[in-house]
């Protein structure tokens, strides 16, 4: 299994890089993730699972379901993040702002830039905390976009083909872990099981 990195980079930004160059390949791509910030990585060829509290409960999302869930279309989603914020990845958003909020206004003027550019038609309300919080807006929307142009990252699809593999060393490494129900579970290396 090939391991991608880059200096200086987050893991989304190999992995929304790595999923841009093998949907450019003709690769159908699953990302499986925890984190909903991929859902700004699904397209037609592009799908992201996420976890629910049991396996059963996965959820696998496609462009359908993202405008289902946000009311918005992937590609706003960072623009979303960046109005609302995330406590947990430490993105300030616009203070006061929320869901709902933010939602309306992507779904009138598509993305930060033009909510910023239509200020004198939003609720006076709603126009003083988005001029209050400008500043951390667009440092919000940088934050939560995902980098799918990474230049030290290239997908090798022949580095990635499954190999034979050495399943006692794998066995080993499972008992280590203390992956115990797995270990039956590995195939063996002509794909039957035992």
């Amino acid at each position: 299994i090939p391991i991608y990195t880059a200096p200086g980079w987050e893991a989304d930004d190999v992995l929304g890089t790595l999923a841009g160059q093998a949907e450019a390949q003709g690769v159908n791509v699953l990302i499986v993730t925890g984190d909903t910030d991929a859902h700004q990585l699904v397209t037609e060829h592009v799908r992201v699972q996420n976890a629910g509290r049991s396996f059963r409960d996965a959820k696998v999302y496609t462009p359908a379901d993202i405008h289902e869930r946000y009311g918005l279309e992937e590609r706003q989603l960072p623009d979303y993040k960046a109005i609302l914020g995330d406590k947990s990845d430490n993105i300030p958003g616009v203070a006061g702002v929320g869901d709902k909020g933010a939602t309306q206004l992507l779904q009138s003027y598509e993305t930060l830039e033009g909510v910023y550019e239509h200020l004198e038609d939003i609720k006076e309300g709603v126009r003083k905390k988005l001029e209050a919080s400008r500043d951390e807006a667009f440092i919000s929307k940088k934050l939560a976009t995902i980098e799918t142009q990474v230049p030290e990252v290239h997908l090798d699809l022949a580095k990635s083909q499954m190999k034979e593999f050495d399943r006692g060393a794998l066995i080993q490494l499972f008992r280590e872990f203390e992956f115990h129900s797995l270990v039956e579970k590995i195939p063996q290396s002509d794909g039957t099981m035992e």
